[in-house]
This record gives C-alpha cells, sequence and structure tokens, in this order.
C-alpha cells in the first residue's frame, strides 16, 4: 500500500512541475509587464491620460488700447462672453445643433446652413466662436442648462470685445473689427502671420481704419492654458499647478501696444455734434505748425460695436444705403468740386506767375461772355469794380473767370498740386481717394477730347473737374497758413508697450517749403481774414469772433441744374454743397479747419459755423487747460446762430 502512495505522489509531483514552472513564468511575465508599464512607461502613459483630460485653451491676448493726443482712451477693451462649439463633442448633427442653439438662444442665425459648413471645416477638437457677447439672459440659459445632452460641445469662454468709447463719433477713424475670412487664413503660414501673430478660425481683425491700419501693433500675441475637461468636453476647471504636466500647455498671452493719436478728443466731439442728424458731410482740424490732425468728422456714422456680432438685416440695409454711405470715410474718401473755397489758391497762384499784381480790377456786372456763352457770378447785380482783395472777401465769381483765363489750367494744376490737391497723404490709409487736378494732358488721355478756354473759367472758381478731399481743404489751408509751407498731415502720435514702457515714434515726412513772395502772402491772407471779419464779408454774420481773428473763405458748389432745383425746391439732396476754410488766428496761426456739408446751400450759414464752433473750442482749452480734461459736456457746446444773410 505504501509502495503504491509513493509510487502515485511521484508520478504527480512529475506532472506538477511543468505546470509549476509555467506558472511561475506567467507571474514573471507579468510582472516584467507591470513594471514595463508602470515604471518604464509610467510617465508616458501618465502624459497620454492627462492629455485626454486636459485640453488647451486658447487665451486671446488684450488688445493695445487708441488713446488721443492728451492720453484719453477712445477705444478699449471690455469683457465678452462668448459662444463656443467644438465639433468633437457634438451629439447631434452639425445642423440640427446649430438650429438647435439658434432657437434656445435666439441667436437670430439668417443662414444656419453657411454655419453649419464652418463648423464642419474647423478642426473638430479645435473650439470655434459661433457668436460674441453673449446677453445675460443667454448666459443664464447656457447655465441652466448645463445637463442637457442638447448643449454637448457648446461652451462659454470669457474674453474680450473692443468698447468705442465715443460710440458712432470718430467710428470711420477708429475703424472695427471682424471675424478674419477663411481665405485670409489660408494666406497666412500655418496659422500666422509674418510677425508671429497667431490667427484662428473665429479670430478677430481689424478691418478698417486704425485698427486695420495698425493691426500689426495693436494685437497682441495669443497664448494658451491648460484646462480640465469633462467626457462631453466642457471645461471642468482651469489646472492650478500647470508646471507639474509632464508637458507645458502654458504660453502667457503678451498685450497689444497702446496707439496715442494726434486727435483732440473734445475737438472730435465738438465737431461731430455740430452736424444735425439730418446733415452729411465731413470735418477736419488739423495743427498748423506740426501738421497734426486734431479732429476728423464724418456724417453719417456707425456704431463700430454692431460689428462684434453678425449684422442684423435693419443694421445691413442701413450701411449700404446708396444714398447716405454711412460707411464711406468722407474726410478722405468724400470728392468735392471745391468751390470758391478754392479761390485763394488761384488769387496766390496767379501772383506769383506774375499774371496779375494786387491792384488787378475787373468790372463784375453780374456775367462775362466767352463767344456766345455766358458764365454767371452768383451775385446777379455784379459787384461793380472788384479788387483782388474784395475778391476773396465778396467771392466774385467773374473777377476769377478773368484771372482763370490768364493763369491757363495747366500752371493753376501746378500750383494746386503742390498745395497738396490731387494726391493721396502719406496717412497710409487704405480707403484714402486722390482726387483729381484737371489739366489739358489729363483731359486728352483720359477723354479723348482737347480742353476747351470755358472750362479753365469754371476750373477758376472750384467747378468743372476738379474734385477734392475735405482732408485735402484743411491742407492746402494749413499749407497758405504756414506761409508756403506744406507740412504733411500726421495721425499717429506714439506707440507704446504698457507692459515695458518701450516707445515707438513713427516717423514724419519732410515738409515741403515753397518760396513765396511774404508780400503776395500777405494780400492773400489779408482778404481770407476780411472775409470773416470785414462787413461784407461772406462768413461775417456766421463765423466772427470778437476776440479772435479769424481767416477763411466759404464756397457753394451746385450740384444739379439751376433747372431742376428750381422744379424741386424742397428736395435736399438737389441743394447745392455748403463749404468753408479757416485758419486762427489770422497772423502766428495754430489751428485749421475745413468743412463740407453736403447740401447745406450757402458755405457761410451752413458749413462756417461749424469751423467757428471747434475753432472757439481749440482756443477756450488754451486759456483754460484745467478744463481739458474730460470730454466736451453736450450741453454747453457752441450753438450755430441762425442769422439772416449771408451768401456763398
Amino acid at each position: 500500500m505504501a509502495i503504491y502512495k509513493h509510487a502515485d505522489l511521484t508520478d504527480l509531483k512529475k506532472r506538477l512541475t511543468p505546470l509549476g514552472i509555467f506558472i511561475v513564468f506567467c507571474l514573471v511575465v507579468l510582472v516584467a509587464r507591470l513594471f514595463y508599464l508602470q515604471i518604464v512607461m509610467g510617465n508616458d502613459y501618465r502624459t497620454w491620460s492627462d492629455r485626454n483630460r486636459i485640453s488647451k485653451q486658447w487665451v486671446p491676448a488684450l488688445r493695445g488700447n487708441i488713446l488721443d493726443r492728451e492720453g484719453r482712451l477712445l477705444v478699449s477693451n471690455k469683457p465678452s462672453f462668448d459662444l463656443l462649439v467644438t465639433r468633437a463633442y457634438l451629439k447631434t448633427e452639425i445642423l440640427d445643433a446649430v438650429r438647435f442653439i439658434n432657437t434656445f438662444l435666439d441667436l437670430d442665425l439668417e443662414d444656419p446652413e453657411v454655419l453649419a459648413r464652418k463648423i464642419q471645416r474647423n478642426n473638430r477638437f479645435k473650439p470655434l466662436t459661433i457668436r460674441r457677447d453673449l446677453s445675460r439672459e443667454q448666459l443664464a440659459l447656457v447655465e441652466s442648462h448645463r445637463l442637457d445632452d442638447r448643449l454637448d460641445g457648446f461652451d462659454i469662454e470669457v474674453s474680450h470685445i473692443r468698447e468705442y468709447r465715443l460710440g458712432e463719433a470718430g467710428a470711420h477713424l477708429w475703424g472695427y473689427l471682424g471675424e478674419i475670412s477663411e481665405l485670409q487664413l489660408e494666406r497666412m503660414d500655418v496659422e500666422t502671420t509674418v510677425d508671429g501673430r497667431k490667427y484662428r478660425l473665429g479670430s478677430t481683425l481689424g478691418k478698417f481704419g486704425l485698427e486695420a491700419m495698425l493691426e500689426s501693433y495693436l494685437k497682441g500675441v495669443d497664448g494658451t492654458l491648460p484646462v480640465e475637461v469633462d467626457a462631453r468636453g466642457r471645461v471642468h476647471e482651469e489646472i492650478r499647478f500647470a508646471s507639474i504636466l509632464p508637458f507645458n500647455m502654458t504660453e502667457e498671452p503678451q498685450h497689444g501696444l497702446d496707439v496715442f493719436t494726434t486727435i483732440d478728443l473734445d475737438l472730435e466731439l465738438t465737431g461731430y455734434q455740430t452736424f444735425t442728424p439730418e446733415e452729411t458731410g465731413a470735418l477736419v482740424a488739423l495743427h498748423v505748425p506740426s501738421g497734426d490732425i486734431l479732429a476728423m468728422v464724418s456724417r453719417p456714422s456707425f456704431d463700430p460695436h454692431q460689428f462684434s456680432k453678425p449684422l442684423s438685416k435693419a443694421a445691413w440695409k442701413y450701411l449700404n444705403d446708396a444714398a447716405l454711405k454711412p460707411l464711406t470715410d468722407r474726410c478722405v474718401a468724400g470728392l468735392y468740386s471745391p468751390g470758391s473755397t478754392y479761390k485763394p489758391l488761384v488769387a496766390l497762384a496767379a501772383l506769383e506767375a506774375g499774371v496779375i499784381d494786387e491792384h488787378f480790377s475787373v468790372d463784375c456786372k453780374g456775367e462775362i461772355y466767352l463767344g456766345n456763352h455766358s458764365f454767371g457770378c452768383w451775385k446777379k447785380g455784379g459787384h461793380g469794380v472788384v479788387s483782388l482783395h474784395n475778391a476773396i472777401c465778396q467771392s466774385c465769381d467773374v473777377w476769377f473767370y478773368r484771372v482763370g483765363a490768364l493763369l491757363g489750367v495747366d500752371a493753376l494744376a501746378s500750383w494746386a498740386k503742390r498745395f497738396g490737391l490731387g494726391q493721396r497723404s502719406p496717412l497710409n490709409l487704405n480707403h484714402e481717394r486722390s482726387g483729381l487736378v484737371p489739366s489739358s494732358a489729363w483731359k486728352e488721355k483720359a477723354l479723348k477730347i482737347p480742353w476747351q478756354k470755358g472750362e479753365t473759367l469754371i476750373t477758376a472758381i472750384g467747378q468743372g473737374f476738379t474734385l477734392v478731399s475735405p482732408l485735402q481743404l484743411a491742407l492746402m489751408t494749413a499749407t497758405i497758413a504756414n506761409r508756403g509751407t506744406l507740412i504733411p498731415p500726421h495721425l499717429i502720435k506714439k506707440i507704446v508697450s504698457n507692459t515695458n514702457g518701450f516707445e515707438i515714434s513713427p516717423p514724419r515726412s519732410e515738409p515741403q517749403r515753397m518760396k513765396l513772395s511774404a508780400h503776395n502772402l500777405n494780400v492773400v491772407i489779408e482778404a481770407m481774414g476780411a472775409v470773416v471779419n470785414q462787413p461784407g464779408g461772406t462768413a461775417y454774420w456766421f463765423c466772427r469772433l470778437p476776440d479772435l481773428p479769424i481767416a477763411g473763405k466759404t464756397g457753394t458748389v451746385q450740384v444739379v441744374r439751376k433747372a431742376i432745383q428750381k422744379e424741386f425746391p424742397k428736395e435736399r439732396k438737389y441743394k447745392d454743397h455748403a463749404l468753408f476754410i479757416a485758419f486762427a488766428p489770422v497772423h502766428d496761426p495754430e489751428l485749421a479747419v475745413a468743412v463740407v456739408v453736403e447740401h447745406g446751400e450757402h458755405g457761410s450759414s451752413g458749413a462756417s459755423p461749424k469751423a467757428k464752433a471747434v475753432i472757439e473750442r481749440y482756443f477756450a482749452k488754451q486759456r483754460d487747460r484745467s478744463g481739458a480734461r474730460g470730454p466736451v459736456d453736450p450741453g454747453h457746446l457752441p450753438v450755430t446762430l441762425s442769422i439772416p444773410g449771408g451768401q456763398r
């Protein structure tokens, strides 16, 4: 019996030995595998795990501020709650999700299919901003329905949008932001511009005005931040100790640079508020000694805030109104015949050319004939015998017909260009237009027909083919005030980093000095002073200030034939344009102003009071600098006088 048991156990041991070896081998392999996973590959698997629950959140950099010459904010940033969507975490079809969120938050999307296609083209794991600046009510709706599966893939991000502190005032100058287009992104190398500033689908950039012109300065460098996300892709919390992560996901955003403009906030507001809501036109104010632009007003204007969201149908209809053209910056893109504001330049050119002297006189009988064609003066009965001084003071057309014929259109064109007309300024605004200073060669080339003598006569009174912008008129005026020195206009005072104080001073174009006769300049300037300060001057009742001598020139530009005006006497669109140029004081001038009021009828009553208000405000600040720290109180603006009389 014992022998049987012993043999049996021996046999059992033989059978169990291979099994034991196999079990030990498996344990060794298991331990080795665990060692490999936990020790050798532990950091890698931990990193992969973190990458599944940790996402990189885009942190937009604050855009640089735009300030006036005294450091007062014109454009800044304000917090915004934005709605984002991440395609990978949507639980429904993209179009269904878009239609749901549109109805749920009342986003008023005009075409959900367009947004759906945009989401489809975006990287499935990259959030796409679909609506900025949600209201409190919309934000509350999202937060109170967090557990709704239909909101999977949608999230809220706190960012910043632009705040245009003056509203519609100055909107054409500051411009506005808009969402980057897919075409623009395609043109950029790896979603960056050449200066390293990153963009993504949904990013904003400057589309117009200074926002566009100074994009590379105003836009900062965006950063990134690690955040923990749940299974639905929603941000759970910010990773507070990002340094413990085995990979770097933190990049601090770099603030954009602040831009100090040459604009004076008070003068900008004053000029803007001198226009009634029904009036259209422009006003430009220049600092004569430096060329600094102190105000650029274009009416009608628009609210730049509305571009932070998709435009409503009503807003789009207004902005595309063919008659009002609110998006047109009339200061640099509005082109007008200069009318009688051209006359001081014509007189000065004739004096310098030697075709007349200061005693040259003409007997104005209300019209002049060239062949069988009559060229009339604005004063039907005529001015009688008129000297140069009174021709400018009373704006006699017949006198300038005679002088224009003596001078010739080509000589006049040469002088006009020397005073800054018919050419773009060095401001580098993309929407600026050059205008037109006609010559015989220009007409032959452009229209294939020769110049006519009668065209020279109407050119001499600022009508015909000549087209200038309000900025060019202001520059011409400042050049006369500077006694023949053209100082190119400037908009940017300095660009400053608010983190380290680094400062950039934009280069300025060199002044262009003309060798003009001091006596001839005195003759023309004294006549311009008489326009405002001498009884009988066309702006005497509307622009005169008792303690401040102003030099100026009124202008009235006919836009349609007189027969049409008589047929529709109440139609504003057929009324003449009103223009006025001025500088002050007459001697040692500091400020030059040009005003255009479309269909304002008379330069004297329609335009000169607006220039007067800006001039008055400027010199009030000079007298009391302590009162210039805050914006203008609209209740204390100079009012436009309404005094009977006045012409041109």
